[in-house]
């Protein structure tokens, strides 16, 4: 039953939790069982891509929270061996590189900039709004 309700939600390309089931497949697909992932919303991520998933809305995570509040976020990521970021689109801008911008869920504080190369992006969900960047060799 909970199998089928994913599928039919992972059909539509507009539904931003099918766009996150659909990066989790892909992770599972094409990650070593050993990558760390970092996502915002990473319930999704974590629970269907069998990988270890860090939690970065600082709801559940008081270390990243606390990553966000001081502007860490790029050496929090380092600190934690993080191989992978999912991105909403919405929490970037992509031109020749990816700049991105968490903000924490309890206080709403936006982190400084984390920049990325555009040619570090991985994976796009098919409705264009669930990004994967390898953090591989940063």
């Amino acid at each position: 039953m909970v199998g089928q309700a994913w599928s039919k939600l992972a059909a539509n390309e507009d539904a931003a939790l099918g766009g996150l089931y659909q990066a989790a497949e892909w992770i599972r697909e094409n990650t070593e069982p050993s990558a760390v992932i970092a996502a915002t919303d990473a319930g999704i991520i974590g629970w269907y891509s069998g990988r270890q998933t860090i939690n970065l809305d600082g709801l559940v995570n008081t270390a990243a929270f606390q990553s966000l509040v001081c502007d860490g976020i790029g050496e929090y990521l380092q600190e934690k061996k993080v191989n992978y970021l999912v991105l909403f689109r919405d929490m970037f801008r992509h031109d020749n590189q990816i700049e991105v911008r968490f903000r924490g869920r309890l206080l709403g504080c936006i982190s400084a900039p984390l920049v990325i190369g555009s040619d570090q992006e991985v994976y796009r969900d098919s409705g264009g709004r669930v990004h994967v960047v390898s953090l591989r060799g940063r």
